[in-house]
């Protein structure tokens, strides 16, 4: 068994929280909302305690730029759990969604046609969720209430996501054609 590098790991968590917050948006909208602050709060205190960690075992200068962002990311996580943000947050998933999924396909182009990949899988399975993301995007700005009813859709894409993720960073590594 091949042992994974720290990016290939980062790149497994980050596709179970994806898979962790998807089946949380397929069981209730508010549910899913819920559980991405919840996550992103404690992601992002990680984070911040990791940077001021770093810096108090280098030069241990709290007022340093690097102090300055430990703090701020510690204290945005400190607010994504007393706070609903990602419900703030969440009013601009139209947008994202829309957005990511241009950019989704454009990379499916760009390897399909400009580094000539000839694998047809991640070709397809990039097509398919550039379009569900853009038609969901679509859909979630001009049908007034969809969003209480996406939030299946929204989640079942997390999910597809993450299994996207996990191919590239398990299957595709161990150079596997498919």
């Amino acid at each position: 068994m091949k042992k994974l590098n720290s990016e290939e790991m980062r790149s497994v968590i980050v596709a179970v929280l994806l898979m962790v917050v998807g089946i949380l948006f397929c069981c209730s909208l508010s549910i899913g909302i819920e559980g991405l602050s919840i996550i992103m709060g404690l992601i992002l205190m990680i984070v911040g305690l990791l940077i001021l960690f770093n810096l108090f075992m280098g030069d241990g200068k709290l007022y340093s730029i690097n102090g300055i962002i430990g703090v701020g990311v510690l204290a945005l996580g400190l607010m994504f759990l007393s706070h609903n943000l990602a419900g703030i947050i969440f009013a601009y998933i139209p947008w994202l969604l829309i957005v990511f999924g241009v950019v989704v396909i454009t990379d499916a182009l760009l390897d399909k046609f400009v580094k000539k990949d000839s694998r047809l899988l991640p070709f397809i399975l990039k097509i398919i969720l550039g379009v569900l993301a853009v038609v969901l995007g679509i859909c979630l700005i001009l049908i007034d209430g969809f969003l209480e009813y996406s939030s299946i859709i929204i989640g079942i894409l997390l999910i597809v996501y993450a299994g996207y993720i996990l191919y590239l960073s398990l299957i595709k590594k161990q150079n596997i054609e498919v």
